[in-house]
């Protein structure tokens, strides 16, 4: 029998945003994960080489253009949502 496991995050500083892409890149090595099955990780939206904050400031940066966003962003807003899943 196979299994599932989906966790969902909330991300509230850019502090956080960057630790997690350098866990999630192993760019710090976590000692949680084998480092030789790195290739097996995919990526369901490509960043294209960029970080999450550049990639962050991108979109932000497209809404506020576009008149989506018309304000300021909170200072206590969540600013992303980390969706990891796990399949058997």
């Amino acid at each position: 029998m196979g299994y599932c496991f989906m966790s969902i995050e909330k991300v509230k500083s850019f502090k956080k945003m960057n630790g997690k892409y350098k866990h999630n890149y192993r760019e710090n090595h976590p000692i949680n994960a084998d480092e030789e099955l790195k290739h097996l990780n995919d990526e369901l939206i490509s960043l294209n080489g960029k970080t999450y904050k550049q990639a962050w400031d991108e979109k932000i940066n497209e809404l506020i253009e576009s008149g989506c966003i018309d304000k300021k962003i909170r200072k206590d807003a969540v600013l992303a949502l980390e969706v990891v899943t796990t399949f058997s």
